[in-house]
């Protein structure tokens, strides 16, 4: 293998390292919420429960958009900049780049998502607002409802990453 494919099969084998770990702590943060939204926890005081749903929201919100940043740094050459790079790496994950990677995520994704960069925005400003036990809670079901699609799409990209660190040594022997 030449020096050059050993460096891009051990970058994109990095990728899906980090891509993997960031998947486990989705997975993690899934099953927090879940928690949260539990029947059995209505024995919790109702700002407990919406403190843990709160935060449970923008933890998730938090380990899609590094995995979403991790592939815009490492695939495309870079992430969004500027006040509303947020919502344009939402965007830019959706579309494909031709030549060098399939869109990311899918339309639902995208939807859920902004919904959850919407909270994630009010949560980290919002310093003197009692949190709406009802409202998280609605977005929490959502969010459940809708896990699949995005775990899926994060998944997906996942494994075409790991067919191409496989195709990388075998197009540099032939």
């Amino acid at each position: 293998m030449s020096p050059e494919a050993s460096i891009v099969a051990g970058r994109v084998l990095g990728l899906c390292t980090d891509l993997s770990a960031d998947l486990e702590a989705l997975e993690r943060v899934r099953a927090e919420i879940d928690a949260a939204v539990d029947e059995s926890n209505a024995v919790l005081p109702v700002k407990a429960r919406a403190a843990m749903l709160a935060v449970g929201l923008h933890a998730y919100y938090g380990a899609v958009e590094a995995a979403l940043t991790r592939i815009a740094r490492e695939v495309d050459g870079g992430s969004p900049s500027g006040a509303d790079w947020h919502r344009t790496l939402l965007e830019r994950m959706a579309r494909e780049v031709r030549g060098l990677r399939p869109a990311i995520l899918s339309e639902r994704s995208v939807l859920v998502l902004r919904r959850l960069l919407g909270f994630r925005h009010f949560f980290r400003h919002a310093y003197a607002v009692d949190l709406d036990l009802s409202q998280l809670e609605r977005h929490a079901s959502a969010l459940l409802q809708d896990h699949g699609s995005v775990v899926g799409d994060l998944e997906r990209f996942l494994s075409q990453l790991r067919a191409v660190a496989e195709a990388v040594p075998a197009a540099d022997e032939s």
